[in-house]
């Protein structure tokens, strides 16, 4: 569940991100600041489902021999 809401609000960082790249311009400084802030939070996101995808790995390999 909390995979699926991380990936959700991945898919919504870039589709915002598209739309600040897309339809506002690039002169003004507003456009900027919400771009570098879009770009860093796509980041932050992607390094999220990495941890939670290398933790799961790292669980199943130190639970495999309890089996």
């Amino acid at each position: 569940m909390y995979f699926r809401f991380l990936f959700l609000a991945l898919l919504l960082n870039l589709v915002l991100w598209f739309i600040t790249l897309t339809f506002i311009p690039r002169i003004s400084s507003v456009s900027g600041i919400i771009h570098i802030f879009n770009f860093k939070l796509l980041i932050l996101h992607l390094l999220a489902l990495l941890h939670d995808s290398y933790m799961g790995i790292l669980r199943k390999l130190m639970l495999w021999p309890l089996k």
